[in-house]
């Protein structure tokens, strides 16, 4: 049986390296909540963490997740990784990993990471996981558990002895834990050279709603809307409930089809994963491919006139009735309960 994918160094099976992508003045809640994670796995198992942040102009974003038990990290800070290139990130990761030899490499599975960590185990010729939800050792075997079929399975996976192995981890599956400020951590800058003409594609720009996009993905609170809206104007209840309660505005993909929302507020299986603490479901008959995305959801309100949606097989709380009557009602309550907080 093949032991490895790559030459060189003794490799330790259980030692981490924990791969975050960064954006200046953009803190990633994915990042923090994997490195809690590699975090908690060195210490259970006596093995090595290492962080590899990889971004432009980084240097507090970086040095944040000593914050998060990480205690000693990588920095590759250099003008080639200011927008997020699959390949160049990817040259990156690689030189990185040929010459530490981890037996574990883990990456958030935002859509970048989940991109970076498929180009990896290509050019590694191992196996991946991705969108990992729960991690455990058998027999120094590692094993990840995903969901499968739109949500309806909970599967494990059990890697192979060749390494790297490597995992996506999907966002808030695990809780990101805060050690405090005065956590030390080694601090390593490092320059990696990258052969960029041997990059076949080229960022040309970057559109303002990937940061929309973002914010929905680590909102704490979401308020989505169907097509039980009936139209794009009547969104402004929506709206205003998610202002009421200082959320997010997520949406089905019949709404994104039908252009009454923008594709960056979709959420669902061709749209974003989230997992908000609250995810209130109006007018949304609850597609097995729309609770794929939002399933995980600490508690979920449905807010439907149909009894028999799917929807209410997983919500939390359910409301049968009008919605239309039922938001505005639920978020003048909020807004009156706010004003006499205020006295």
């Amino acid at each position: 049986m093949r032991k490895k994918s790559y030459d060189g160094g003794f490799l330790k099976p259980k030692d981490i390296l924990v791969v975050t992508i960064h954006r200046p003045g953009r803190p990633s809640s994915i990042n923090a909540e994997v490195v809690t994670l590699g975090r908690q796995l060195s210490v259970d198992f006596n093995s090595k963490l290492t962080v590899l942040a990889i971004g432009y102009r980084i240097e507090k974003e970086a040095a944040d997740m000593a914050s998060y038990g990480a205690g000693k990290i990588f920095v590759v800070d250099q003008p080639v990784f200011e927008h997020f290139n699959e390949e160049n990130y990817c040259q990156a990761v690689l030189a990185f990993t040929r010459e530490n030899q981890p037996g574990m490499i883990f990456i958030g599975g935002s859509v970048s990471g989940n991109a970076l960590a498929a180009s990896l185990a290509a050019e590694l010729d191992v196996p991946l996981v991705q969108n990992g939800i729960a991690v455990s050792f058998e027999n120094d075997c590692l094993i990840v558990d995903k969901h499968l079929y739109s949500g309806r399975v909970r599967a494990r996976f059990a890697f192979p002895e060749l390494f790297p192995r490597i995992t996506t981890v999907r966002s808030r599956s695990f809780l990101a834990r805060h050690r405090g400020d005065h956590q030390a951590a080694e601090i390593v800058d490092v320059d990696i050279d990258i052969d960029t003409a041997a990059t076949q594609t080229t960022v040309v720009a970057v559109e303002n709603h990937v940061a929309a996009s973002s914010d929905l993905i680590e909102a704490e609170k979401i308020v989505s809307g169907g097509s039980g809206l009936k139209g794009p104007e009547n969104f402004k209840i929506i709206e205003d409930l998610a202002d009421a309660i200082k959320g997010r505005v997520g949406a089905s993909r019949f709404v994104v089809d039908a252009g009454w929302r923008p594709q960056a507020e979709q959420i669902g299986q061709t749209g974003k994963t989230v997992s908000p603490a609250l995810y209130i479901a109006c007018g949304i008959s609850g597609t097995a491919q729309h609770m794929a995305g939002m399933n995980t959801a600490k508690v979920i309100v449905a807010i439907n006139k149909d009894p028999l949606a799917p929807i209410f097989k997983i919500a939390d709380y359910g409301v049968v009735g009008d919605l239309f009557e039922i938001v505005s009602a639920l978020t003048h309550e909020i807004k009156s309960t706010q004003r006499m907080r205020k006295y």
